[in-house]
């Protein structure tokens, strides 16, 4: 009937804030997240049929390719509401680390939920998938937005802002797997410094400002202090990024993944070669 290829993009935390426990047991945070050209490829084909099903195959043979994987969530959820009985095919062509805190799962639903709706024409504004996509997780939504968006509550909150679009990130990926439940569980015990949390207003106006400097100095994230307090190699690992000449050094989302930011290109290039020759899985972004 129609086939449809997506770019399911990855995104980075650029600040990352715990204001405390919601009554449902799950965290308030508030969270400056944007979506980058590292991505995943998702090929979505339908077939008439009687009945409605999905399958979904995968490079990656260690992911699930069943009702576990948020891209079938994704598809099942939408196929229902738009009453759709076709055969939906999805492909997924991986490229982004798994457990990274780059978001590849949450992209992927993402994108079948943009990618069905343009196939089928739908009509569902990216409002309207936002919406619908809260109950797959809490960076879905601000992944159907795609872009720089401020994500408030459970994350799932989303309003636009402009992206940070100046100098160029380096972001490196040492393949140590992050568990977000045990991360968060580990936040829950710790005593977390004052100074330890952004100031989300400053970063947002520092981007409205275009000042990448500034913004890079003052870029954190709260989970940092659970994952470099028991993941030594990814501690390792930003000590040696923050010693590149980068303007500032982070970890995106729970881990393990961390970024730089560079407003020089020589310098970006000669660490993204160094972390390559340790074996480190390493892409450099033109902002």
């Amino acid at each position: 009937m129609g086939n449809i290829i997506v770019k399911s993009k990855a995104k980075v935390n650029l600040s990352l804030d715990i204001l405390g426990t919601r009554n449902d047991g799950y965290h308030e945070v508030l969270m400056i997240v944007q979506t980058i050209p590292l991505y995943d490829m998702i090929t979505i084909s339908t077939e008439k049929s009687d009945t409605p099903s999905i399958e979904l195959t995968c490079n990656k043979k260690t992911l699930p390719t069943d009702s576990r994987n948020l891209a079938y969530k994704a598809a099942e959820m939408l196929m229902n509401k738009a009453g759709i009985t076709d055969k939906v095919k999805i492909n997924i062509n991986k490229r982004i680390p798994v457990g990274g805190g780059l978001g590849g799962g949450s992209s992927k639903a993402a994108s079948v939920l943009t990618g069905l709706n343009t196939l089928y024409k739908l009509g569902f504004s990216t409002e309207q998938l936002a919406e619908m996509s809260k109950p797959l997780g809490s960076d879905v939504p601000a992944l159907v937005y795609g872009g720089c968006v401020l994500a408030k509550g459970t994350g799932t909150e989303v309003s636009p802002l402009p992206p940070l679009n100046k100098g160029y990130m380096l972001v490196v990926n040492p393949g140590v797997f992050v568990s977000t439940e045990k991360v968060y569980g580990k936040y829950d015990t710790m005593h977390i410094p004052k100074e330890a949390h952004p100031d989300t207003d400053l970063l947002i106006k520092l981007l409205k400002q275009g000042d990448l400097h500034a913004f890079a100095r003052n870029m954190k994230n709260v989970l940092e202090y659970p994952v470099l307090d028991s993941k030594s190699k990814i501690k390792k690992l930003k000590q040696e990024m923050m010693q590149t000449g980068a303007l500032g050094t982070m970890m995106t989302g729970s881990g393990s993944s961390i970024f730089s930011l560079f407003d020089d290109i020589k310098e970006a290039y000669a660490a993204l070669e160094h972390f390559r020759k340790q074996h480190y899985f390493a892409v450099l972004i033109n902002l």
